[in-house]
């Protein structure tokens, strides 16, 4: 949609910050809902502490929120890494 609007429309502002956080946390949690209806086994909502070999959380709806936190949070990372990769390209 900000690509829409900067390339078609000709709207060199493109989509404000607010609306792509806001549609990125909506999108976030629609695929997180998608994954905690379609999980057909106990273990895909349980969270594995790494390091520690039977520590095992068992999250339940909150598996929603984290997993729509931690799709926000790699979304604006990539999108981070993708801006400062083309901006070291430069020197």
């Amino acid at each position: 949609l900000d690509d829409y609007r900067k390339l078609v429309l000709k709207d060199s502002r493109g989509l404000p910050a607010r609306w792509k956080f806001a549609l990125q946390w909506l999108f976030g949690i629609a695929a997180a809902l998608a994954l905690y209806l379609t999980a057909d086994a106990p273990s895909n909502t349980q969270l594995f502490v790494p390091l520690f070999k039977d520590v095992v959380v068992p999250l339940g709806v909150l598996f929603i929120a984290m997993a729509a936190f931690f799709i926000v949070g790699f979304s604006n990372a990539v999108n981070l890494i993708d801006g400062l990769d083309g901006l070291a390209i430069l020197p």
